[in-house]
Order: structure tokens, then C-alpha cells, then sequence
């Protein structure tokens, strides 16, 4: 029966269980698990939808059958999903990827995905949810993602994703110790892989490697920005400084046409501290800086490289930005301005009447 005894052995070790406790649960001895798995005979067929219920598979996962067919499957699922998340249509990824786990119900691929898109919805998509279902969408990707871990392969996790989500689903939760527990064993920078694989290449390999740590520390780097400057400690005058010192670095990084989505995100933010102090001058500067990103960003040319010479082997490819929803720049920028009730005192502007002519003509 193909690779049944291989298959056997793998699972059982994935589920941690002896011969023993699988010869109990299926009425045969010891002796005969261990039979089954070195290849010398196989379980009777009658036996084999109890096997497969048992390790929650499919009878054709356990005795090895058109493996080649069952990872194209997987594959094309996984294509359709990035496809879905590239446009932000998050809740058809959710029904794509748990009729997907009918089938492949322990794939630590399509597990994570699955966790990705409900953190995606519930947490990063500006969706007003009520409290208990964030709480619920939280302690279901949790499940995920350990049960991804528990059945992956030693590479699966290899940068650290499933771990970083479970950091912020156990924050969601409130579970404070467990996510500081998770982030602790997670590499020291100085001795990760993004700062030692380099060093070991030769050429353009090498320097490819680089420019794309390059483009990964800046995004990480802002990410610690736009927290730091949530942090109350700072007065609005330093908040404000902060936001232009982001602005700088991801313009000195990326360039003035490097498409980034966060110089939208941070325009954003600028905006809002302007529009609270009721800076019309900087309110009207900062709503045209926004519009220039979120055309920079939505018009990028896809898979071209990035004009400044630090990043020009880095393809700047639209394919891999995931989307939280369905609305384009435009809309998120006429979304803040409804929702700043900029209309009410900057309505007679002909500067912002403009603007927002202009908005409205991409929504």
C-alpha cells in the first residue's frame, strides 16, 4: 500500500503517541503497529477509516496515494488565497481556506493562512466587530496555529511567523506572560538569519541578500515607530516629530517613488495630529502628501525594481502586499476625511475642494 507503513510511523510521531497506545486504540498489538510500520505487512482495509479518523486525515493522505495530485491541490488554494488577500477580500479567503481544511485538515500551510486571514479581518481590516467575536476570532487562531506548529516540518516556521502571530493573538486576548514568553525565544537580531545568511554568499547573490534586509529592517523599523508613537508619554509636539522623522526615513530608504504604503499610513497620522490642533496650512499640505502616496502606491508599475541604488535588485511587486480590505487608498483618505468632519470648517477652500474632487474621481 504504497508509503502506508511510512506514512503511519510519521503521524503517530507527529501525534506523539507510542505503538502502544495506537495498538490499543485499534485492537491489535503492539507487535502488529510495528509490523505495519517497517512495511512487513499491512492493517486489514476494513481498519483504514479508523486509522484516518484517528490521525484526522484522509485514507488517501494515509496510505500515500497521488501525494503529487494532493500538493497541487494545496498549491492552487494557496495561489487563489494570495489572490484573495492581494484585494483585500479577506472573508472569501476565511471560506476558501476552511473548505480547503476539509480536506487537508492538518496542512500547517493552509492552518496559518487561515489564522492570517482572521487576524487580517478582525483586527487589521477597520471593521467595528463586537468585542466577544474579537475575542473568539483571537482564541480560534490561536488553536490554528498551534496545531500548525504541531504538524509542520521542521522548515515550516522557519521566519517565524506562526510565533509572531501567536505573540499578537495571546495580546488580544489579554495573555500578557505567554506572548513575552513566545517573543523571548525568538532570535537576537545581531545572530538572526537576516544578518548572518549574507555573510556566507559570494557576489550578486550577497548583495541581493542585503538589499533585501535592507527593505525588511526599514519596514520593521517603522513598524516600531508607529508604536512608539501610540505611547502616551509623548507630548503632541514630539508625536509630531516622530510622524516627520518616519516620513524622512522611509523617503531616504525608498525614494520619492518607492510605491511604500506606509508613507500613506503615516501621512495619515500626520493629518490627524494637524487636523486636532486645527492647522488648516498643514492639514491641506499633508492631505496632498497623502494623495501623492496613495497615488504612488496604487499606481506602481507591478514587478519593477526600486530607482535608488541600495534596493535596485529588490523587485517592488504589488503581489506580495496583503490587503486588510477591500477599499483602495483613496477611499481609506475620503473615509478619514468624513470621519474628521474636515467638510465642517474647510468647505469654503478652494485648495480642498479640489483635493477632494480629485479623491472622488478614484473611489
Amino acid at each position: 500500500m504504497l508509503k502506508l507503513g511510512e506514512n503511519l510511523k510519521e503521524l503517530r510521531l507527529k501525534k506523539e503517541h507510542t505503538q502502544e497506545q495506537l495498538a490499543e486504540a485499534f485492537g491489535v498489538s503492539p507487535q502488529a503497529v510495528s509490523r505495519w510500520e517497517n512495511g512487513a505487512t499491512y492493517p486489514d482495509i476494513t481498519l483504514l477509516p479508523t486509522i484516518a479518523s484517528y490521525f484526522d486525515v484522509s485514507i488517501d493522505e494515509i496510505i500515500g496515494f497521488d501525494i503529487t495530485r494532493k500538493e497541487e491541490k494545496i498549491k492552487e488554494v494557496l495561489k487563489k488565497n494570495r489572490i484573495l488577500h492581494n484585494n483585500g477580500d479577506t472573508k472569501k479567503s476565511i471560506e476558501l481556506l476552511r473548505q480547503a481544511l476539509i480536506d487537508f485538515p492538518n496542512e500547517s500551510r493552509l492552518l496559518y493562512c487561515l489564522a492570517q486571514s482572521l487576524y487580517s479581518l478582525y483586527f487589521q481590516s477597520g471593521e467595528a466587530y463586537p468585542e466577544t467575536d474579537k475575542q473568539n476570532a483571537a482564541s480560534e487562531t490561536i488553536e490554528l496555529l498551534k496545531k500548525a506548529l504541531h504538524y509542520a516540518d521542521e522548515n515550516f516556521d522557519e521566519g517565524g511567523c506562526c510565533r509572531q502571530m501567536l505573540v499578537f493573538n495571546y495580546l488580544e486576548i489579554g495573555e500578557y506572560e505567554k506572548a513575552k514568553e513566545i517573543a523571548k525565544k525568538a532570535p537576537f537580531m545581531p545572530t538572526c538569519r537576516e544578518m548572518l545568511l549574507p555573510q556566507t554568499m559570494q557576489g550578486k547573490e550577497a548583495t541581493e541578500e542585503y538589499q533585501k534586509n535592507i527593505l525588511y529592517f526599514t519596514i520593521g523599523l517603522y513598524h516600531n515607530v508607529y508604536e512608539l508613537r501610540k505611547r502616551g508619554e509623548y507630548s503632541f509636539e514630539e508625536k509630531l516629530e516622530i510622524s516627520h522623522m518616519a516620513e524622512k526615513l522611509l523617503l531616504l530608504i525608498g525614494g520619492e517613488n518607492s510605491g511604500f504604503r506606509q508613507l500613506f499610513t503615516n501621512a495619515l497620522q500626520i493629518l490627524n495630529l494637524y487636523v486636532g490642533i486645527g492647522d488648516k496650512e498643514k492639514t491641506i499640505k499633508y492631505l496632498e502628501k497623502a494623495l501623492l502616496y496613495a497615488d504612488n502606491c496604487e499606481k506602481r508599475p507591478d514587478k519593477t525594481k526600486y530607482d535608488v541604488p541600495w534596493l535596485c535588485y529588490c523587485e517592488n511587486n504589488s503581489e506580495n502586499v496583503m490587503k486588510h480590505s477591500q477599499e483602495s487608498l483613496y477611499e481609506n483618505l475620503m473615509a478619514f476625511i468624513s470621519k474628521s468632519d474636515l467638510h465642517s470648517w474647510m468647505k469654503d477652500d478652494k485648495r480642498f475642494i479640489d483635493i477632494l474632487e480629485e479623491i472622488k474621481s478614484y473611489c
